[in-house]
């Protein structure tokens, strides 16, 4: 397997190429992370990718860094359906822009970062 096998790759609503390599899913996404929270982002990774697809906002969080948000509907342990938000984390200094890592934040946790740079529902431009 290369170093550079892409896993998936999807455009952005502002037309930029996301993709996810093999090796970043598995040595980080997953490998980094204990088992409880790698299995989480396992069954999270379909909403990542559509989280990139239409996302509900983007933060420019620096200038090598997008930050992906996006509500989800997930069910941890067989417990109730919960809605949480997805944070996709996407290295934008490369081309094509490439994904980091993803979370779930946790209750209370604030979305940070810096200039919003799309919003859904405003013809992808932030007011």
């Amino acid at each position: 397997m290369s170093n550079n096998e892409i896993r998936w790759k999807v455009e952005d609503p502002q037309g930029r190429q996301v993709i996810l390599k093999v090796t970043t899913y598995e040595e980080h996404v997953i490998g980094d992370h204990e088992t409880r929270d790698a299995k989480v982002r396992e069954e999270t990774e379909h909403n990542a990718k559509q989280t990139i697809i239409s996302p509900n906002i983007i933060i420019e969080d620096d200038a090598s860094r997008h930050l992906y948000y996006n509500a989800i509907v997930i069910s941890e342990n067989e417990r109730p359906q919960k809605v949480k938000l997805l944070k996709v984390v996407v290295d934008s200094d490369r081309n094509p822009n490439e994904v980091v890592t993803w979370l779930s934040l946790r209750k209370g946790e604030k979305i940070e970062g810096g200039a919003i740079i799309y919003e859904r529902g405003k013809d992808g431009l932030s007011s």
